[in-house]
């Protein structure tokens, strides 16, 4: 995943790459290289990344309703991934927190407890139930 052939948690890949862009860790600061590296390089971080696919998912399924007169009826924006701001369509990049409360205190193992409580925040909204009525529909038209 993202060039790290060991690395099968993209918020590990996420971390593993900012490390590597820093060179040095400090224990007591550890963004303090940060300011000379372009995070835009950086792999999405997973809540990040859902919403991506959401967003993704949304804009396929429109396209696959292009026929329609209007694709998007029955279709909201705001459950997959976007929010309304002034009648324009803006994304929403991740809920929660924007860095771990455990960033500044313990280092590995406290990354590995806010790894665990993301997670278990993350299997809150899986399941295997379509992200919509949409989507369901789709994969009966489709015959899936």
């Amino acid at each position: 995943m993202y060039g790290q052939k060991k690395t099968r948690d993209v918020n590990e890949a996420r971390y593993n790459k900012l490390m590597q862009m820093t060179r040095r860790f400090d224990q007591d600061n550890p963004l303090s290289n940060i300011k000379r590296i372009d995070c835009a390089i950086l792999p999405p971080s997973r809540r990040t990344l859902a919403m991506k696919i959401r967003r993704s998912h949304y804009v396929t399924l429109v396209w696959k309703r292009a026929m329609l007169a209007c694709p998007s009826d029955g279709l909201s924006p705001t459950d997959y991934g976007w929010s309304v701001d002034d009648n324009l369509l803006k994304p929403t990049w991740f809920g929660g927190p924007p860095i771990p409360t455990t960033l500044f205190t313990g280092g590995r193992a406290d990354m590995e407890e806010a790894r665990e409580n993301e997670a278990d925040i993350d299997s809150e909204g899986d399941s295997d139930e379509a992200w919509s009525e949409d989507s369901e529909a789709e994969e009966e038209e489709d015959g899936v």
